[in-house]
């Protein structure tokens, strides 16, 4: 019954030819040939979809979902339709089924890695036969079940995820097998998705079977959490948005209207004002990160960056090039100058690299640059000594300087708010697609005004008024 009431998302990719819009079912596309300025998209059916839009261009839509690969200068394939793999002379080739007959697909060694990090394996010729995801199920005891995991009776329980050595149960294997099983049953229809939030798996299908088994112990929850980012963010089988878990923080990012390629982001949630005023000056996107980076929220942020992108163009008047088809994504982090926010700012950066942000430049705009020497004298602090604290400050100072080369920090509510945007504009200008009145009335400097006027982002006769 849920399933004729509820039918899951499918994703799909929107295909253009001529006037005509044809959506097509990911899971179907076995691989995509260049056809010079077009592109031809062979399905698993044997039926052949011809698309106006270069290979780039689709390879751009496709960057969300990393089975999707390029691995040839015209081809990009779906590695999970793979079955085997050989070598033809100086040639390689990718083996696959197209309505049921094999089809050899063309591959350059120039691609291989990104392939093979894909597939976890490090060389291609492992991957005969190869399935990633019975792979990754086998290595984490996960399984598929027909009866309900809530519903098991302890027996059963025991049986399935209990220790070799005790007769306690494995949480974290129980876990990943009772996600993995509502994944699937969302995507089959047979249940809805979540409409909530992390916990509300806990309470709902987690906590009360531990109370039962009178195994709940504090801190329990925290498990799920591991569970879902490793299974999202180490392995990529499925996304957050998968299971209906709503962004709590989506009040804390925006995606801007005009340059969402610039980035601004803060450790705090206390900047998320400076933030805002930023973008309605400049139409850029921002994210408040309130500590910790989020899997969840960085998730949700980039799937918006990119359907931003994928609708926008940005030519280069050099060129006539379009940099939103292999974009340089500038990110401006404002953040403590100490070694939590240094590891805060990189565990951002990384999350945002695993969710298909390739080229990133990244500027800090709290840096002992930032201040005026009677200021740093004032504002900095020094950093903790003792314990671990002194290795991780050794590594901090020799990779930014510290400050002066010594053991100090700055906080980020240092730089005054005003300042702190005017900074920024002063920095990030150049790399605008579009210039707006207002980010300009924020710069003073005349040589980064001259420069704006040489990349053609402010006019000869620009009356510039600084505020």
């Amino acid at each position: 019954m849920i399933k004729q009431v509820f039918q899951n998302k499918t994703h799909k990719l929107l295909v253009q030819y001529k006037d005509e819009y044809i959506p097509i079912t990911l899971e179907n596309i076995i691989y995509i040939q260049s056809n010079n300025k077009a592109s031809s998209i062979y399905l698993e059916n044997g039926q052949v979809i011809q698309s106006d839009k270069p290979l780039h261009y689709i390879e751009k839509q496709l960057k969300e979902y990393p089975n999707f690969q390029k691995n040839h200068k015209s081809y990009i394939i779906n590695i999970d339709k793979v079955i085997s793999y050989k070598t033809d002379r100086n040639s390689v080739l990718f083996l696959s089924e197209i309505n049921n007959k094999k089809v050899e697909i063309p591959s350059s060694s120039r691609y291989s890695k990104k392939i093979k990090n894909y597939l976890d394996v490090p060389t291609l010729k492992n991957i005969f036969p190869y399935n990633r995801i019975e792979k990754i199920l086998k290595h984490e005891r996960i399984k598929t079940y027909d009866k309900d995991l809530r519903f098991f009776s302890k027996e059963e329980l025991f049986k399935e995820f209990g220790a070799y050595s005790s007769d306690n149960i494995i949480k974290p294997v129980y876990i990943k097998n009772i996600v993995w099983q509502l994944y699937n049953w969302i995507k089959q229809g047979k249940t809805h998705p979540i409409e909530g939030n992390i916990r509300t798996i806990w309470y709902s299908h987690i906590k009360p079977l531990f109370s039962r088994l009178k195994v709940l112990k504090s801190g329990d929850d925290n498990i799920l959490n591991s569970v879902l980012v490793e299974l999202t963010y180490k392995y990529n089988i499925f996304k957050y948005a998968d299971l209906g878990l709503a962004d709590q923080n989506k009040h804390n990012w925006k995606i801007g209207d005009k340059n969402p390629h610039i980035i601004v982001f803060a450790e705090k949630a206390g900047h998320l004002n400076s933030l805002e005023k930023i973008n309605e000056q400049s139409g850029i996107s921002f994210i408040a990160l309130g500590g910790q980076p989020s899997h969840l929220t960085t998730e949700y942020f980039t799937t918006a960056l990119f359907e931003k992108l994928a609708s926008s163009t940005f030519i280069d008047f050099k060129t006539g090039v379009d940099l939103y088809e292999n974009p340089t994504y500038y990110l401006y982090s404002i953040v403590d100058w100490d070694p939590a926010g240094y590891f805060i700012k990189q565990t951002f950066i990384r999350q945002l690299k695993a969710k298909g942000l390739e080229n990133i430049k990244t500027v800090d705009l709290i840096t002992p640059e930032s201040f005026k020497p009677e200021e740093l004298d004032f504002i900095k602090y020094k950093l903790k000594i003792t314990g671990n604290e002194i290795s991780k400050n050794k590594n901090w100072i020799k990779n930014t300087g510290g400050v002066k080369g010594e053991s100090y920090g700055i906080e980020a509510d240092a730089l005054p708010r005003f300042e702190l945007r005017k900074l920024f504009f002063e920095k990030a200008a150049e790399h605008f697609k579009e210039v707006t009145s207002s980010a300009l009335a924020m710069i003073s400097d005349k040589k980064i005004l001259r420069k704006l006027k040489k990349l053609n982002l402010i006019s000869d006769e620009t009356d510039v008024q600084y505020v």
